[in-house]
């Protein structure tokens, strides 16, 4: 028998539902068993929920929970795909702009990618990701590689933010030259190439803004396309947001 990528070994039928969905969206073949089939063992990656249990399997057990979560599991999954437990460096590259793209890149390898709509929805995956590799690799180097090609979004980000663990590195990466046509989207190939060019510590002149027409019109659209026209955001609120004396974070929700 043909040794298959992934095995998805569960009796639960929500478990499975929302595992291919995750499985398809990593674009990794699979077949599916339930955990006492022989077939688990010719796989090179089983995953699993962690109140069932699987015997015999040759290849890496991925233990999930009966729903898990999609970031989580597809960082674990591609992990154990590519042989990764004891990494050297993992870094989240950030592409600002009116849509977000994340990639989060792995001693080379790209584990995980995703496009989100706004500042604080990035920084809010950005920091699940730094939470869930903290807890996976507590040994291992992780930075944060933000381009620059877009002053105002990049800006929102890092004040978006927050506080990080201690070993996580900040760097500003110029984005010439970052987008190139490929299989992922636009945002996502741009982020991938930004994790890949070591860039500068962020200043506090990074997170500051003025009140240029330009970033005024391009907040007020933001928040407008994100509420599908429900909300409106002032000239003068725009202002508040860009001298930071309010939150972005109050106009929009962020992206599940």
């Amino acid at each position: 028998m043909q040794r298959c990528d992934v095995t998805i070994a569960t009796r639960n039928p929500k478990t499975y539902y929302l595992l291919i969905k995750i499985l398809k969206a990593l674009n990794l073949e699979f077949v599916s068993c339930t955990p006492d089939s022989g077939l688990a063992n010719d796989a090179r990656v089983v995953v699993t929920t962690k109140v069932e249990s699987v015997d015999g399997a040759n290849g890496t057990v991925v233990l999930v929970e009966e729903e898990p979560d999609p970031m989580t599991a597809s960082v674990r999954i591609m992990c154990a795909y590519f042989g990764i437990s004891n990494p050297k460096e993992a870094i989240i590259g950030v592409d600002p702009g009116m849509r977000f793209g994340l990639a989060l890149v792995i001693d080379g390898n790209v584990i995980y990618t995703k496009t989100v709509t706004s500042p604080p929805s990035a920084a809010n995956l950005a920091q699940k990701l730094v939470k869930h590799l903290d807890s996976l690799f507590p040994e291992s180097a992780l930075s944060i590689r933000l381009g620059t090609g877009s002053r105002l979004y990049s800006a929102l980000f890092l004040r978006s933010l927050g506080e990080l663990t201690k070993n996580t590195n900040i760097e500003l990466v110029d984005e010439k030259h970052t987008t190139i046509p490929n299989g992922y989207t636009k945002d996502q190939l741009s982020a991938i190439l930004i994790s890949g060019r070591p860039g500068r510590p962020p200043s506090p002149k990074d997170t500051r803004l003025t009140n240029k027409r330009g970033y005024i019109r391009s907040l007020r659209n933001l928040v407008r396309r994100l509420s599908d026209n429900k909300k409106r955001m002032s000239v003068k609120e725009a202002r508040k947001v860009l001298q930071g004396e309010s939150s972005l974070d109050d106009f929009i929700d962020i992206d599940p």
